[in-house]
């Protein structure tokens, strides 16, 4: 007994020391004295676990390490309901920014699960990961379903969705969708970043367009 309260006070002792470091943005530092905890304990191993990834997730280079503690930190199923969602999320947060597209697919489905949620900007996300692994098909559903939940009309989800038609040579479908999308965005003022996107999906548009015209004659 006096030994497992020796632990968890040398645990707190070293957590409380690592929040202090963290807290001065010594984020190193903190890392060196999470590393020398060891435990047996399920929750203290899950919560310190969660901890390190939480920290190496703020570090550049370091998503694949991350990844690693808080994939063992979820896994051991100990975390409180909000602090295993939030972890789930950062997963798959974190899959997507290292470029693990299939694998953040995967994680974000576990966190509407889990949380019994859905979520626009998660099925956005989603619909992103399923183009850049060119599953142009499977694009559509998660976003019409984000297209369907955001408050406001998210010109991103609407490029996508007209990206996957155009993939697969679905001219007509493509320039349905372009069509909506004049109809929503015409007011919308376009600058930076924006302008860019949307002089891409423009020419997209007109290449639909043309290439309809021309199966349409040659169909005649």
């Amino acid at each position: 007994m006096a030994l497992l309260t020796f632990q968890v006070n040398e645990l707190v002792e070293k957590v409380q020391k690592a929040f202090e470091a963290y807290n001065e943005d010594l984020v190193d530092e903190a890392l060196s004295i999470l590393y020398e905890i060891d435990t047996s304990q399920t929750f203290d191993r899950a919560f310190t676990d969660r901890f390190i990834g939480n920290l190496l997730a703020t570090k550049s280079e370091s998503g694949p390490k991350a990844l690693e503690y808080l994939g063992k930190s979820v896994n051991a199923k100990a975390l409180n309901d909000t602090e295993q969602a939030g972890t789930l999320r950062l997963i798959a947060d974190l899959n997507m920014q290292e470029k693990r597209y299939e694998q953040a697919v995967k994680r974000y489905q576990e966190w509407m699960d889990f949380t019994c949620k859905e979520d626009a900007d998660v099925y956005l996300r989603m619909g992103q990961a399923l183009y850049e692994t060119k599953q142009y098909a499977d694009m559509i559903s998660p976003l019409n379903k984000s297209i369907a939940l955001d408050d406001k009309p998210n010109k991103n989800a609407y490029a996508l969705k007209l990206t996957s038609y155009y993939s697969r040579k679905m001219y007509k479908e493509t320039v349905e969708v372009a069509e909506e999308m004049v109809k929503i965005f015409r007011t919308t003022r376009l600058t930076g970043h924006n302008l860019d996107s949307s002089t891409c999906w423009l020419k997209t548009i007109r290449k639909a367009c043309l290439r309809l015209k021309w199966l349409t004659i040659k169909v005649t």
